[in-house]
This record gives C-alpha cells, structure tokens and sequence, in this order.
C-alpha cells in the first residue's frame, strides 16, 4: 500500500459519487419502466448489504488500530530493554564499559533514524536498519568477550540477557510492520462501499427530495473511515505518526550522551 492510500481515498470519494448518479439513473429508469413496482422490496436488500458492510468496516477498522496500538507498545518495550542492557554494562571492566557505550549511543540513534526515515521510503529506512544489525553485532560479540573475561557467571547472564533481549525486540517490531490484512480484504472493503453508494443513489430516486446533503456526507463519511484505517495501517506515511513515542527514543538518546550524563 506504501503511501498510495491518499490518492485511494480521492479516487474512492469519486467512485462513490459516481456510483450515487449511476443508482439514481437506474432507479429513475426502474420508475418510468414499472412505476407500481419501481422500489418494492429493495429495503431488506439495502439493510443486509449495510449490516454486512458495516461490520466489515467496524472490523477493519479495529484491527487497525489494534495493531497501531501493538507497534506502540514494542516502541516502549524496545526503550525499556536498550535502557536495561545499558545499565548492566556497569558490571563489566571500565575498559569493556567503555567501548560498549559509545556504541549504544550509535545504536540507539540508529534504530530512531531507521523508523522516522520510513516516510522518505522503504529503501531509505532499510539502508538504516541494516546498520543497526551491523551495530547490534558489534555490541553482541563485544559484550559477550567481556562477559567472558570477568570468569563470574551472574555477570554473564546479567549482561548479555537483556542485550539479547534488546535484540529480539527489533524482530518483533519489524515483524509488527509488516503485519497487514490481505489486499483482498480492502479490495473487498472499497467494492461494498462503491456498491453502498450505488444502493443510496438508487433508493433516493424513491423519495421525493434528493437529499444532495445526506449523499455527500454519507461518501465523506465512509471515504474518511476508510481512509483513517489505511493511515492506521501504515502509520509515519500520511498524517498518523508515532512522534510522541518516538520521544522514548529521544530521551533515552540524551541519557546516553556523556555531556547530558556530566551535567549536574
């Protein structure tokens, strides 16, 4: 879907209009063909295509946001695991400690960088990314030859299991972004509110003002529904961001600085 789904929304507000004159020519076509009959039946159809749509777009919709939320949730489980293993790097030898910190400050500004870079694209994002696996072994085969030269097997477990951890998250988070539904299910999505919209066209021939308002605010409703649910789906690319979180990884930046950490 990358950042496409702007233009989605534009191209599905005009179907919908579209598919409003489309149903109202025919049902003004079904009134002059069988005036008696034209309309007739058509509310238990109107009702189960609407129940069934709207339980699609409710579902949609919260599992898009369930899976906003999940992202959010790794953001602070990832801080909270770089914050740890940085602590327990006191337990090494100063000459250990000091090789490993400056590299979690490079680390830390990395794996930042990697997600804020998303919007430029995913090339962009995952140049980045691959440098932090490149710091994140660097720190791994650094930390595990200090923990090793301390012969104490606390220090070991102590060190390089949340480091491990540490690790882990990035899988988990990386997984998390690329967890999507199917494509079918917003091509399926799009297709019952075009229809919708051709049922609402169709219906309102029936009646004996045309309701021009309620029309419009029916497709801005469902185009702006729609359209939230894919910028939940793929948050950092259109006006949904992560920056508030992000600020975790700003503060935990700033406490690994040496000068931030020197200051009184």
């Amino acid at each position: 879907m990358q950042n496409y789904y702007p233009a989605v929304a534009i191209v599905l507000l005009i179907s919908m209009a579209i598919a409003m004159e489309i149903g109202r020519r025919l049902g003004l076509a079904e009134r002059k063909r069988n005036p008696s009959a034209a309309g007739k039946g058509i509310n238990s159809i109107e009702g189960a295509v609407f129940a069934l749509f709207g339980l699609l777009l409710a579902f949609t919709f919260s599992g898009a946001a369930s899976r906003f939320e999940h992202r959010r949730d790794l953001i602070v489980q990832e801080v909270n695991a770089i914050g740890t293993a940085y602590l327990r790097l006191d337990l090494l030898q100063s000459s250990d400690k000091a090789k490993l910190q400056p590299l979690f400050h490079d680390y830390v500004s990395t794996r930042l960088k990697a997600y804020q870079l998303i919007r430029q694209g995913d090339d962009v994002a995952i140049t980045e990314f691959s440098h932090g696996q490149a710091l994140q072994n660097q720190i791994w085969h650094l930390a595990t030859d200090a923990a090793q030269k301390s012969g104490n097997p606390a220090v070991m477990s102590l060190v390089l299991t949340p480091i491990n951890e540490m690790i882990d998250i990035t899988t988990a988070r990386l997984a998390a972004a690329r967890a999507h539904p199917p494509l079918i299910i917003y091509g399926l999505l799009l297709a019952f509110a075009i229809a919708s919209a051709m049922l609402v066209g169709y219906s309102a021939t029936f009646s004996k003002e045309s309701h021009w308002f309620h029309k419009l605010l029916f497709a801005i409703c469902i185009t702006g529904t729609i359209y939230t649910t894919l910028d939940l789906e793929y948050p950092r690319r259109g006006f949904i961001r992560a920056e508030a979180m992000d600020q975790h990884f700003v503060e935990l930046l700033q406490s690994l600085n040496p000068q931030t950490k020197a200051s009184p």
